[in-house]
């Protein structure tokens, strides 16, 4: 696992473009990796492992038990006993989130979402023009095939 709370070396490493659209594409890459670590970071403080994180997430973005999770390649004994240990805690009810679960789960998005406050506050007020701008280009890229349509998938990461 990546040191929590910190950029991938390599990116880091890598010169900002000069190309106006590779530059947005860095920095889109450096905001998503920076959210990714801070996701991380709220998991494992949560006490969550790799898979019981994945499994969560699954789940919250309306996958079954093991559709998500085993496209990061864990094996399906790993999935099924993070699984069970989801569940003695309370946070599955069956293959699906429980009303714990998924007050968990949403608040390791608040908390995700908390850790980023300085990311959007140095964005200040052209935030909203951006977002709208990226909507559009997301919803191209999806309609023109290079993106996957599914929200879930999208939203999963």
């Amino acid at each position: 696992m990546a040191a929590l709370g910190v950029f991938s070396p390599d990116l880091c490493a890598e010169p900002r473009p000069t190309d106006p659209l590779a530059a947005l594409v860095h920095a889109c890459h450096l905001l998503r990796e920076h959210r990714g670590d801070s996701h991380l970071a709220v998991c494992a403080v949560a006490g969550l492992d790799p898979v019981q994180m994945n499994v969560l997430t699954e789940l919250y973005c309306g996958y079954p038990l093991g559709a998500y999770t085993a496209t990061r390649g864990w094996p399906a004994e790993r999935i099924a006993a993070g699984a069970a240990d989801l569940r003695e805690q309370g946070l599955l009810d069956g293959d699906l989130l429980s009303p714990a679960g998924l007050r968990l789960r949403e608040e390791l998005e608040a908390r995700t979402d908390a850790m980023q406050r300085s990311v959007v506050e140095a964005v200040g007020p052209d935030l909203e023009p951006i977002m709208k701008q990226l909507d559009a280009w997301s919803d191209a890229l999806v309609a023109a095939g290079a993106a996957p349509p599914d929200p879930a998938k999208r939203l999963a990461g």
